[in-house]
């Protein structure tokens, strides 16, 4: 067999080959496992780049966010303050028809009292 067991260290399986060709097939197997281990690294590595981004995203969306909830509040707030004063503009303007209507009123009043004294002379 190629090992002879799962506790033997690197050079105890040197010294137990047989061959030269099995000590190059164990090289071979240990660069093509320090390749798949630099590719881990490097996909983790770079994992770990886009997850940093993410969540610098994440904080900027959040921060946004914010923004522009205060944003709206503060517009929330402009149009209660701009409704109220329409409203009060609204009494008002009622307040001052009622007042063309009561002048109006006095007006005629005034108008026929004027008639009546222009016909008594």
């Amino acid at each position: 067999t190629k090992y002879m067991s799962s506790s033997c260290t690197t050079q105890e399986r040197y010294t137990s080959h047989s061959s030269r060709s099995e000590r190059h097939a164990d090289n071979e197997e240990i660069a093509r496992l320090r390749r798949k281990n630099a590719k881990a690294k490097a996909a983790y590595l770079t994992m770990q780049g886009i997850y940093k981004g993410v969540l610098q995203e994440k904080n900027r969306m959040k921060f946004d966010m914010t923004t522009l909830e205060n944003e709206n509040k503060l517009k929330g707030d402009t149009l209660r303050r701009i409704s109220e004063e329409l409203e009060m503009a609204n009494k008002k303007m009622n307040r001052l028809g009622d007042e063309i209507i009561t002048l109006s009123d006095k007006i005629v009043a005034l108008q026929c009292e004027n008639n009546a004294l222009k016909e008594s002379n």
